[in-house]
């Protein structure tokens, strides 16, 4: 529902597969104040107390995160990173909308794997999409077996935090202060129903 949202929207020709997941973000949120304002509400449940809370914020006052920019070629989005542990180099690209069709795809296939094994393959399935060569190798198989039995912990942390620092999006974050118990967090605000459906 959202996607069909999203492609009414926009009048630019683009392909709507090469969205990064952050414009989506951004023109989700720029779409949804643009039809029913700024204020939005929703209900979150604390994680100490298991309360819920009813929270409310304005979606006006979100910022982009920040981000280097001048340090990259613009338009670009494939990069390369050395490895900190291991010293091997590898080469990838930011997640978009077609990528994250494929990850949720392959996903599908993987649930009654993962039920059996009781794995979650999803972390190693996106790194295998993000990827797209490790030491001037771009064999799928060599990508994938390098996820699956080479990456050291040390390096696959190191390789999520670039991604996170560099991938552009909207702060989706807010201050969380339970009612109930007092308890303060600063975390992601939800997308339900409301979000584009408010109550009247």
């Amino acid at each position: 529902v959202i996607d069909k949202f999203m492609q009414s929207i926009i009048v630019s020709k683009i392909n709507y597969n090469d969205l990064l997941v952050g414009d989506k973000n951004s023109l989700m949120v720029a779409g949804r104040i643009l039809a029913y304002g700024s204020e939005y509400h929703f209900e979150t449940k604390c994680p100490e107390c298991d309360q819920k809370t009813n929270q409310t914020i304005q979606l006006s006052d979100i910022e982009d995160k920040p981000i280097e920019f001048d340090k990259h070629t613009k338009g670009t989005t494939t990069f390369e990173m050395e490895l900190p542990a291991s010293k091997r180099k590898i080469q990838y690209q930011l997640m978009t909308h077609g990528l994250e069709r494929r990850v949720d795809d392959m996903m599908k296939i993987a649930k009654k794997k993962s039920k059996r094994s009781g794995v979650d393959p999803e972390l190693t399935t996106r790194m295998k999409i993000c990827l797209l060569s490790v030491d001037g190798n771009d064999e799928k198989s060599y990508i994938d077996n390098f996820v699956d039995n080479e990456f050291l912990s040390r390096d696959s942390q190191a390789f999520r935090t670039e991604i996170r620092s560099i991938t552009p999006d909207a702060d989706m974050s807010f201050e969380f202060e339970c009612e109930h118990c007092n308890y303060e967090e600063v975390s992601e605000f939800p997308i339900t129903a409301g979000f584009f459906w408010p109550k009247s």
